[in-house]
């Protein structure tokens, strides 16, 4: 449960750290000047470096273990949040953008790390329901960072909300380090009963460190590193790359992601200029309105998780 409530709040500031700037965006836009299409290129370039890491994040955790790569994704990201306002003070619109391009290096990590962790941690049986629990904490993000913005902005300027939640991501990082491990096995916190439940339970397992523990102390091997204790001989299975992406399922979860995605960031950027401009709400009231969507997916995930594990 700790592991898994600390991924979530990991999930929670990647959302929050990418929705500042929609809010911050409005008074920024008009201290610098910034016309639509300006404001409209530095949202958008999170998302040039959040569309090239998912695919190069999951590779990487199933290699050195989710817990390693979101690790450092989420310091990349949170220092990029705070590094956001000193780079809109230089008034450079390609040094900003670059700033907001490296936060979505880093966030396109987190999912796919999301579901290596939950893979390595949580049997099968309770895997939906853990994956969903995250994604409350992914929504909920949105939903915070949506509301308290405004209200950081009111006691510690634009750069605040940048501040804030950057300094909460490497206070994470520092948890993080200290309690997680790519395997449970790995892990001293965890007891035989617990260990016994997850592994029976489907998790993926580490079989290098399971051999170790299952061998003789004269048993021929030599230390690599904490996650690896003894060289064995472990069937490597490759990709069918070609199996999956010829098949219909694939195909029909890269349309829906695709269409999912495209409103979610067109909502998540734009809502609270819409009402702020259109409906003329103030700043405060654009973030509640804007919020409400947020709030009622981290609900409803939850539930969707609790349900897929019982049906």
């Amino acid at each position: 449960f700790t592991i898994l409530s600390l991924v979530a709040l990991a999930l929670l500031l990647c959302n929050a750290d990418r929705v500042i700037m929609s809010i911050v965006g409005l008074p920024m836009s008009k201290m610098n000047g910034w016309d639509v299409k300006v404001l409209g290129l530095i949202q958008s370039s999170f998302l040039f470096g959040y569309a090239l890491t998912p695919i190069f994040g999951g590779v990487l955790a199933d290699k050195i273990g989710g817990a390693r790569v979101l690790l450092g994704g989420l310091l990349v990201w949170s220092l990029a949040t705070m590094v956001t306002p000193l780079a809109a003070s230089t008034k450079s619109i390609p040094l900003l953008c670059l700033c907001r391009v490296v936060m979505g290096l880093g966030e396109g990590v987190a999912l796919p790390c999301m579901n290596n962790v939950a893979s390595r941690w949580v049997p099968k049986f309770e895997r939906s329901r853990a994956v969903s629990f995250c994604m409350g904490g992914f929504q909920s993000g949105s939903m915070i960072g949506l509301l308290v913005a405004p209200l950081l902005m009111s006691r510690f300027g634009i750069a605040g909300p940048f501040y804030v939640f950057g300094a909460i991501g490497v206070a994470w990082a520092a948890v993080w380090n200290a309690r997680a491990t790519s395997y449970p096995r790995a892990n001293e916190r965890v007891g035989e009963e617990e260990l016994k439940f997850i592994e029976d339970g489907g998790a993926i397992v580490d079989h290098l460190r399971s051999s170790s523990s299952e061998s003789s102390s004269s048993s021929s091997g030599k230390e690599i590193d904490d996650e690896v204790v003894v060289v064995t001989e472990v069937e490597k299975k490759t990709t069918p790359w070609k199996m999956l992406l010829s098949h219909p399922a694939t195909w029909a979860c890269v349309v829906a992601n695709f269409v999912n995605n495209f409103g979610f960031f067109i909502l998540l950027a734009w809502m609270p200029k819409y009402f702020n401009d259109v409906v003329k709400l103030n700043l405060a009231t654009s973030s509640w309105f804007s919020a409400l969507p947020w709030a009622t997916m981290a609900v409803s995930g939850v539930f969707a998780g609790i349900l897929a594990d019982r049906m």
